[in-house]
């Protein structure tokens, strides 16, 4: 059979329209949507809907300027605090908060605070970040700036956007260095909680980071911060 130039470029187009066809296809069943995503970010827990109250038991000479404080409590560590907000240079600038931590009641004793706006605060060995204060809300992150010891852990939650299971690479990394490296399969549209269990054996600022991948695209999603540790204080 003899093809005339027009037949033969009609059957190479055509030729070349399933390839892309084909191409399209096979892509757009191993590439999620644009809505499909994962997220990963700090452990946060959050103090909101805080009231006023002027009788309070502050142990520290740094207490409210105006005697009005801003009450409310706060979930760490799989517990519920009580915690105080209050003006402690300025009437009715609100920069300082204790956390009942010992849960006797009374507020700003065996280093319950006061405390500011990025200062690091420990549960045990859980250490502690306070991101965001105001008269409001109060956002605490489950990882340190600053420590005395060389043994923490920090938390993190891995949200899945996808609309299947979706298997990810976790891992820990200490000044660019893998310590540690662990397997976990995620449901759709599941939140999962983690936790690292971190050792700086040196003084020194430090960065942590954790990464995550997603498999088998290797698509990596990572957090990091800097920690300063100072065994001499």
């Amino acid at each position: 059979m003899n093809f005339s130039a027009e037949n033969k470029l009609f059957y190479f187009c055509l030729i070349v329209s399933i390839f892309v066809i084909v191409i399209i296809i096979f892509k757009s069943t191993i590439t999620p949507s644009a809505e499909e995503f994962l997220e990963v970010y700090w452990e946060p827990s959050i103090a909101e809907d805080l009231v006023n109250k002027t009788q309070i038991p502050c142990n520290s000479a740094e207490c409210s300027k105006s005697g009005i404080y801003r009450v409310g409590d706060i979930h760490l560590k799989n517990t519920d605090y009580d915690l105080i907000v209050f003006d402690s240079e300025k009437p009715m600038i609100y920069d300082s908060l204790c956390i009942d931590l010992n849960q006797n009641g009374i507020y700003c004793d065996d280093n319950e605070g006061p405390m500011k706006q990025h200062y690091t605060f420990s549960i045990d060995t859980d250490f502690f970040n306070i991101l965001g204060l105001n008269e409001d809300k109060v956002i605490i992150a489950h990882y340190p700036k600053d420590l005395t010891e060389e043994n923490f852990t920090i938390g993190f939650i891995i949200e899945s956007h996808y609309n299947n299971p979706v298997n990810l690479d976790v891992n820990l990394f200490v000044n660019e260095t893998l310590e540690k490296s662990e397997n976990l399969s995620i449901e759709p549209k599941q939140k999962v909680s983690k936790n690292f269990a971190v050792v700086l054996s040196e003084d020194g600022l430090h960065k942590i980071k954790v990464s995550v991948f997603v498999l088998p695209s290797n698509e990596e999603i990572f957090i990091d911060f800097w920690v300063n540790k100072n065994s001499s204080l």
